[in-house]
């Protein structure tokens, strides 16, 4: 995988509790755009909104999915390091997973490439 490619799936990963709260707000905002009566301003914007929608929703339906094809270690893994917040540092997710530094790396490695497949970035 590319360097580049690892970086976005891993920025997505690090984004996705806010990912779906921004999907939340762009739905109250579609909302109240639809109540506005500049129809020109409004409709740009409606259109710039449903686009960013669509493609939030896209990126945490995979990631939902990669979480339900997990095995019970990697999705751990998955758990420590994107679900809890603050963001801990790799290393105190190694010790707290009990696991070396390489098998961190190679599992996170792992979900990296299993997203990209499902993003269609691989």
């Amino acid at each position: 995988m590319k360097h580049s490619t690892k970086k976005f799936v891993l920025q997505e990963l690090a984004d996705y509790k806010e990912n779906c709260m921004e999907i939340i707000r762009i739905q109250e905002q579609i909302k109240n755009l639809r109540c506005s009566g500049k129809a020109e301003l409004t409709n740009r914007e409606l259109q710039r909104l449903f686009l960013r929608q669509e493609y939030l929703e896209r990126a945490i339906a995979a990631i939902d999915d990669l979480r339900a094809a997990l095995n019970e270690d990697l999705l751990l893994l998955f758990n420590e390091k994107f679900l809890n917040r603050p963001s801990l540092q790799d290393k105190t997710i190694i010790a707290r997973l009990n696991v070396s530094r390489a098998k961190f790396y190679k599992d996170l490695d792992l979900i990296c490439k299993m997203l990209a497949d499902r993003l269609g970035l691989s």
